[in-house]
């Protein structure tokens, strides 16, 4: 079970990757439509991204206990979200074409 969330896991960064460089990409070229679309699937990706995580995180817990490798899962967690976080701030700029300095 454990492999089938990492795989899973895995595959969606890799998505997310490429729906993010893309939807940026469609947000500057004022393709603003399909650029809607395109955000709809990463969140859902977002969604699959997290909840393998959660489920290889409780699979970890189960099995090990409390470990260091558990707590490596933890901090990594909290960094996805904080980087989840930081995307969506990107691309709702991006979106609204307001640039991060103010002349």
């Amino acid at each position: 079970m454990f492999k089938t969330f990492l795989s899973i896991h895995a595959s969606s960064w890799a998505v997310l990757v490429v729906l993010l460089i893309v939807t940026a990409i469609l947000y500057s070229n004022n393709k603003i439509k399909v650029g809607t679309i395109t955000h709809m699937i990463l969140r859902l990706m977002y969604i699959i991204m997290l909840v393998t995580g959660i489920g290889m995180l409780s699979l970890a817990i189960q099995n090990s206990g409390m470990t260091s490798f558990t707590w490596t899962f933890l901090g990594k967690a909290v960094l996805a979200i904080l980087m989840i976080g930081v995307t969506e701030m990107l691309l709702v700029r991006i979106k609204k074409q307001k640039t991060s300095m103010k002349m």
